[in-house]
């Protein structure tokens, strides 16, 4: 089994041309480079701090539209105060997934790193709604272990 995962680990770092970042990202960094040509080179310093919206980087900036790397969309879209304002909410969080420390915790933790590498936590209906569900169980999860332990002595 083991054997068998390497070898699929090699042919697709070996089809990736022994390119690391391509490998981890599964080309979407050729995405992105080509949205942040595009996002360097075009508008002024307000589109930049509001962002260039979804529509306008579909109908405009062809096969850069969407680098499927959550955060990376959220700044092209949503701008630097976008991407401020969901990296609060989601420091926010964060913080009290590590106060809770569940399975809700853990589960947060996940799917904020595979949004930030593969994408499409934040922006499929799928991924987002159990995204939803998890934020949702870091509010109703009435006592973690720690708490417990804590209340206990």
């Amino acid at each position: 089994m083991i054997s068998e995962l390497t070898g699929r680990l090699s042919y697709f770092y070996g089809l990736y041309n022994n390119d690391i970042l391509r490998f981890l990202t599964s080309s979407r960094s050729n995405f992105l480079e080509v949205a942040f040509s595009y996002y360097t080179e075009t508008g002024n310093f307000l589109l930049r701090l509001l962002g260039f919206g979804f529509y306008t980087r579909v109908a405009e900036w062809k096969g850069g539209y969407l680098v499927e790397m959550d955060f990376v969309d959220i700044l092209f879209s949503l701008g630097i105060i976008g991407l401020f304002v969901t990296v609060m909410l989601l420091l926010y969080l964060l913080i009290k997934a590590c106060k809770k420390r569940t399975i809700y915790s853990i589960l947060f933790i996940i799917l904020i790193l595979y949004g930030a590498i593969a994408g499409h936590v934040l922006f499929s209906a799928l991924s987002s709604t159990l995204f939803g569900l998890v934020c949702g169980g870091l509010f109703i999860q009435k006592e973690s272990l720690s708490e417990k332990n804590e209340n206990s002595h």
